[in-house]
């Protein structure tokens, strides 16, 4: 009998859990949402959800289900959310308004969007709890000039502190964020495959841009590197995203794919496909770089004005390798031969 009520207990349980659920509400691009995955997995923990979402642009989000701690997301432009940020005595909400469905059924709300806009969070607990109460709390993307410590770290402490939750916890850096499907390197290959990599050698993968052109480490750099480990038969390729392809130069594209294959116009899917098929990864302080790192890829993140000790990406084959900043935006036979003895420990 007592092993019945047991299951009976245990099945009300899973299905109480099931209903708790919390969402994660960001603007951010691909770097910052994944340097947000350990606070999201602590809070998914410590609160015992069952359910995780994110509202965010999905365009660096859409391959999160069933690989990391969130559960389900959510296109952030399809939901009207400029609207949170009118004078809050302006602000209303009809019967049946689209803006209360998009935040009903959540018991807690994390937000990396309004930390700036006061109206934004009053706003927004008044438009989730036209459907139902919850714990809402908004969290700053950026952390204080003085804080010493990872921003990852950072969320996870104002996590904490703004719901008042007797814990500590300190990520672990090799801990992998990001665990691929099984499909994820069956796809990557054909991905490669259609850009005439030659997938039977090792390769290594490389991201020569950034999001800020000062984080970007001389592309000449990038090109001798390849050329090097083409010379002991590894097969490196070149990974350009919109930014590079819309910023570097013609002769810069032009010098890149005569020193190996380009890839480009991929998807945020189709690029996590074919990093799982790298045996290791080469970039500036870059999103392609944290994702790299998140899943266990030999990393190796090349910084020159950002700070490895608050931006370095999360992972247990994660380097970040700084160059003096007096050096960093200048071809370097000595930096090339530093990150070259790094990359040739896993290669």
């Amino acid at each position: 009998m007592s092993g019945i009520i047991d299951m009976i207990k245990k099945k009300d349980y899973e299905v109480e859990k099931y209903y708790r659920r919390g969402l994660v509400i960001t603007s951010a691009a691909l770097g910052d949402c994944i340097l947000m995955l350990p606070m999201i997995s602590v809070m998914k923990e410590v609160l015992d959800l069952g359910l995780m979402d994110m509202l965010s642009n999905t365009d660096y989000t859409s391959f999160y289900p069933g690989r990391t701690a969130i559960d389900k997301v959510r296109s952030i432009n399809v939901v009207d959310i400029h609207r949170l940020f009118v004078d809050a005595k302006d602000f209303c909400v009809e019967d049946k308004d689209p803006l209360i469905y998009a935040f009903a059924n959540y018991q807690w709300i994390v937000s990396f969007i309004g930390q700036d806009n006061e109206n934004f969070e009053k706003n927004l607990i008044f438009t989730v709890n036209c459907a139902n109460s919850a714990h809402i709390i908004t969290i700053p993307v950026l952390a204080s000039p003085d804080y010493q410590g990872h921003i990852s770290q950072f969320y996870i402490d104002n996590f904490l502190k703004l719901n008042d939750l007797p814990y500590e916890c300190c990520f672990d850096k090799n801990t992998p964020l990001i665990h691929p499907a099984p499909s994820d390197t069956a796809q990557g290959k054909i991905i490669l495959k259609s850009f005439d990599v030659n997938i039977s050698k090792k390769l290594l993968a490389i991201h020569p841009g950034s999001g800020g052109k000062e984080k970007c480490w001389p592309v000449e750099n990038y090109i001798s590197i390849a050329n090097e480990f083409k010379s002991r038969n590894i097969e490196p390729f070149f990974i350009l995203g919109p930014v590079e392809s819309e910023k570097f130069s013609e002769n810069t594209i032009a010098a890149l794919q005569s020193c190996c294959q380009c890839i480009s116009g991929l998807t945020i899917d189709q690029v996590q496909n074919i990093l799982c098929c790298s045996d290791a990864f080469l970039g500036n302080d870059s999103g392609l770089a944290h994702l790299s790192a998140a899943m266990s890829i030999p990393t190796v993140t090349v910084f020159g004005p950002t700070e490895p000790q608050r931006y370095s990406p999360i992972g247990p084959k994660a380097s970040a390798i700084t160059l003096d900043k007096a050096d960093f935006d200048k071809i370097s036979q000595k930096n090339q031969d530093s990150l070259i003895n790094t990359l040739g420990q896993t290669l």
